[in-house]
């Protein structure tokens, strides 16, 4: 008899789950953001992405849509998740446009319960979303006083609650630098340094260390875990493992360490200056 009720509960427990917002295939999905203007766009996005290229006079008008992210929570706390998806669009030039949509179910369908604007890039890019504690939690790009749309300098996270149909930032923004920052030091007599850097996956370290217009910077890595560039002015060349570099200026250089893989990597970097 034990047996048995326990196989009803499953069972129940089974169906349930089949029929929450998570039953929704979002990658097979149609959307309508408002990335191309005014009034939005429907895409019927397939694995997650949507493109259309249309042959105009002398040129070609390219759209791209992808879903980025999908997180699942109860947002209104009525006891049922929601899901938010992440997506971006692509018009054709450099901009890449973010926006959120918030679903819920409405008996057995996907209704759209609010969305969320975000910007191009730097320019009020989402970075991620997640859903915790009962709220959104989105991470934004800012571009500091003179970046551009191509170099976010700051992440802005806000926290949103879903009233009704609107999501209602709450509590504190918090803001802190996209390329978290090491200095580093070379020994009395010494002009190069070993550094072992734990990056989780696709994150950078900013390598700051201060040198003179004219000297030689060498920087390498393993290729196969991490990718190094130099954030300041210089004639470099590219090398298998990394790079050269004849430096442009005196004063802070800054080495960007990326770990290119999708797992947590120990990495060791190389730097030398002559």
């Amino acid at each position: 008899m034990k047996s048995v009720f326990a196989a009803i509960i499953l069972s129940a427990t089974a169906v349930a789950a089949q029929t929450g917002i998570r039953s929704v295939d979002f990658k097979n999905f149609t959307y309508q953001p408002y990335c191309v203007g005014d009034a939005p766009e429907t895409v019927a996005v397939k694995d997650g992405e949507f493109s259309r290229e249309t042959p105009q006079d002398g040129w070609v008008d390219r759209f791209f849509f992808k879903v980025l992210e999908i997180a699942y929570g109860d947002l209104d706390s009525d006891g049922r998740e929601e899901a938010a998806i992440l997506t971006v669009c692509n018009t054709g030039g450099t901009g890449n446009f973010t926006e959120a949509f918030i679903y819920r179910l409405q008996g057995s369908k996907p209704a759209l319960a609010s969305r969320l604007a975000g910007g191009d890039r730097a320019y009020g890019g989402f970075r991620s979303l997640k859903i915790d504690k009962g709220l959104l939690i989105v991470e934004e790009y800012s571009p500091g006083e003179n970046g551009g749309a191509c170099c976010p300098e700051f992440i802005l996270t806000k926290r949103y609650k879903l009233i009704r149909s609107r999501l209602v930032q709450t509590g504190a923004v918090t803001k802190r630098d996209v390329l978290p920052k090491q200095r580093i030091t070379f020994a009395r007599g010494s002009n190069s340094k070993t550094i072992t850097l734990r990056i989780p996956a696709g994150e950078s370290i900013g390598l700051v260390l201060g040198a003179r217009r004219g000297q030689k910077l060498i920087v390498s890595t393993d290729p196969r875990f991490a990718e190094v560039w130099l954030n300041n002015d210089a004639e470099i060349k590219k090398l298998e493992s990394g790079f050269e570099a004849i430096l442009s200026n005196s004063g802070d250089q800054v080495v960007k360490v990326q770990n290119i893989t999708k797992a947590f990597r120990v990495i060791t970097v190389k730097v030398l200056i002559d």
